[in-house]
C-alpha cells in the first residue's frame, strides 16, 4: 500500500515539478505522521533523496519512530530550536539508517507549538534549503482542522495530502481541513485513506472524532 502511494505521489509531483509535500489530517490519531514516515522511507529505498521534517512542534514524534537502537536519533537542535534562533539549518539535518533519507526533529514538544512562528523568514529559509539539497522533502504537519499550525507551513509547501482514517473524524472536520489548507493556496494531491477496513462505510463521518474534546491539550 505505501509502494502505491509512493507511486502516485511521485506521479503527482513530478508531473508540475513539485519538491514539498505537507502531510496533515483532520484530528489527531489518524496515522499522519505513521505515513509520513513510511512515505519517506518509501521514497528513500527508490534512491530518491529525502528530508522529513516535524513540523508538528506541540506533539512530535518522527525521532521516536525512525530512531533505532543502531542508530537513534536525537531531539536536539530541533526545529523549536531553529525557531528560537538557537540553532542553524545544517545542525538540523540528521541521517538516519537509511542511506538518503535524512530528518529534522520538531522537539520536545510545546503546548502553544510556536504558533505564528511556522511562516516566518526563518522557516522560507529553511525550506528554500532544504529544496536545493534533497529530491523531496516531507512536512509532518498538527492536524488541520483543529490548528492553525498547518495552514501556516501550507504556504511554503508545494502539496498536499490529507491522511484520513475511515470511521474517525466526522465529515465536517475534514471539509475544514481541507478547506484550511485551501485557502493557503495549497494545491492538494490527494487522500490517503487510513486504517480502512471494509463494512464499515455506513458509519463513515459520525466517528471518534466528532467535537474532539483534547484540543487544547493535545501535545501535553
Amino acid at each position: 500500500a505505501i509502494r502505491l502511494l509512493r507511486l502516485r505521489v511521485e506521479k503527482a509531483m513530478e508531473e508540475e515539478d513539485k519538491k514539498v509535500l505537507l502531510i496533515s489530517s483532520a484530528v489527531p490519531g489518524e496515522g499522519k505522521t505513521t505515513v509520513s514516515v513510511n512515505l519517506a522511507v518509501s521514497l528513500a529505498q527508490k534512491g530518491r533523496k529525502v528530508l522529513l521534517i516535524d513540523c508538528d512542534l506541540r506533539n512530535p514524534s518522527v525521532v521516536a519512530t525512525l530512531s533505532t537502537k543502531a542508530r537513534p536519533l536525537s531531539a536536539r537542535n530541533s526545529m523549536v530550536d531553529y525557531i528560537k534562533g538557537k540553532t542553524t539549518v545544517m545542525e538540523m539535518i540528521q541521517p538516519t539508517e537509511l542511506e538518503n533519507l535524512f530528518v529534522i526533529p520538531g522537539g520536545t514538544g510545546s503546548k502553544n507549538g510556536y504558533s505564528g512562528q511556522l511562516s516566518d523568514e526563518r522557516m522560507a529559509r529553511l525550506i528554500q534549503a532544504a529544496r536545493n539539497l534533497y529530491d523531496y522533502v516531507i512536512l509532518d504537519t498538527p492536524p488541520c482542522s483543529l490548528l492553525a499550525d498547518a495552514a501556516e507551513v501550507a504556504a511554503l509547501a508545494d502539496a498536499g495530502l490529507l491522511v484520513i482514517r475511515q470511521d474517525f473524524a466526522a465529515r465536517d472536520q475534514i471539509v475544514d481541513g481541507i478547506e484550511r489548507l485551501a485557502d493557503a493556496k495549497l494545491p492538494i494531491i490527494g487522500c490517503a485513506f487510513n486504517y480502512a477496513v471494509p463494512g464499515l462505510g455506513d458509519r463513515y463521518g459520525y466517528g471518534y472524532g466528532y467535537g474532539y474534546g483534547r484540543v487544547y491539550e493535545y501535545g501535553k
